[in-house]
C-alpha cells in the first residue's frame, strides 16, 4: 500500500519546480487550464497569465493598463495615468503573440490619440513580438493598423467590413502594408464587403502589395472578387514557396482562368492547392 504523499511535500514540489518548465507546460495547455492556473498560486498565476496574454481577443484590456479608459466620439481615449504605467504596458506589450481585433465593436474602437501614446511607450511598435493579427476593419482610421505590424509579423487577415469606406483609404493601407511588411508574411487573407467595381479598383494596389511579398505559403482572399488574373499572377511569381491560394472571381471566363493556371502551374513548383470560385457562374473551377 503506498503511502501519500504530504501536502506540505506536494507545495514544496511545485514551489521547487524551474518557471522554465512551469511556462513550457503551460503554453502546451488550453485557455481553460490556464485560467485554472491562475488560481492555484502566485507562481503559476504569473506563468498562466503569461501565456493568456499571448493570445487577445481585443485591444481593450491591453490599453488599459494605461490607465483607466473612456468612450468618446473618437473611440477610447485614457481617462487617468497610472503610475509606471508605461514599464507595466511594455512589459505585457511584449508577450503578446496574437491579436484578434475587431474595431466596430462597441467597448472595442481604440483612439488615434491613445494609439500614439502607447507608441511613445514602444516607438518601434506597439507588439514588437506579434505574430498574427486577424483585423476586422470598420474604421476610417485604417493607418491604425500599421501601429500593429511589427517586423515579427507572420500572419496577417484583413476585412474591410464597412461598405462606406473610400476606396483610397484601404489603397493608402495597402501601400503602407507593402513598406512596412516587405518579404516578412507567409500568410495573408483579405476581403471586402466593397461593391465589385470598388474592389476592381483595389486591383493594382493588391497586386503591388503581393508583388512585396517573396515569402507567402498560403493566400486567401475569401471576399475579394479577384477581376484581374494579374493578381494571381502577382502572389505566385513573387512568393515561389506558395502552397495554397483561394479567392473569388468575378467577370473571367473559365476558358482564361485555366490557361492562367496552368502556366501559373509551371512557376511555382510548391503549389498544392488553388481554389477558384465564381459564384456568378454557381460554380468552382
Amino acid at each position: 500500500m503506498s503511502a501519500r504523499t504530504p501536502p506540505t511535500k506536494k507545495r514544496a514540489l511545485i514551489e521547487g519546480m524551474p518557471l522554465e518548465l512551469i511556462a513550457r507546460f503551460f503554453a502546451l495547455s488550453d485557455k481553460q487550464a490556464c485560467v485554472a492556473a491562475c488560481l492555484v498560486c502566485r507562481r503559476w498565476s504569473g506563468a498562466a497569465f503569461d501565456e493568456l496574454r499571448r493570445s487577445l481577443p481585443s485591444l481593450v484590456p491591453l490599453f488599459e493598463v494605461l490607465g483607466p479608459l473612456m468612450e468618446t466620439e473618437k473611440g477610447r481615449v485614457r481617462l487617468g495615468i497610472i503610475y509606471n504605467a508605461g514599464e507595466l504596458f511594455k512589459s505585457y506589450a511584449t508577450r503578446v503573440r496574437c491579436i484578434t481585433y475587431d474595431d466596430d465593436e462597441d467597448d472595442a474602437v481604440i483612439s488615434t490619440g491613445l494609439i500614439i501614446q502607447a507608441l511613445t511607450v514602444h516607438p518601434g511598435g506597439i507588439l514588437p513580438n506579434l505574430r498574427a493579427l486577424h483585423w476586422q476593419v470598420y474604421d476610417p482610421g485604417l493607418t491604425q493598423i500599421l501601429a500593429f505590424c511589427p517586423p515579427s509579423l507572420e500572419r496577417l487577415s484583413l476585412h474591410v467590413g464597412n461598405e462606406y469606406l473610400e476606396v483610397d483609404s484601404v489603397k493608402r493601407l495597402l501601400s503602407g502594408l507593402s513598406f512596412y511588411l516587405a518579404n516578412r508574411l507567409k500568410f495573408f487573407g483579405f476581403g471586402t464587403a466593397f461593391s465589385i467595381s470598388d474592389n476592381g479598383a483595389l486591383s493594382a494596389s493588391l497586386n503591388a502589395f503581393l508583388n512585396s511579398q517573396s515569402g507567402l505559403l498560403e493566400v486567401k482572399l475569401p471576399y475579394y472578387e479577384i477581376q484581374d488574373p494579374a493578381t494571381i499572377s502577382a502572389v505566385c511569381r513573387a512568393s515561389p514557396q506558395l502552397r495554397t491560394f483561394c479567392g473569388e472571381v468575378q467577370d473571367v471566363t473559365k476558358k482564361i482562368l485555366l490557361a492562367v493556371l496552368n502556366e501559373l502551374a509551371g512557376r511555382s513548383a510548391s503549389l498544392r492547392c488553388v481554389r477558384l470560385i465564381s459564384e456568378s457562374h454557381e460554380e468552382e473551377i
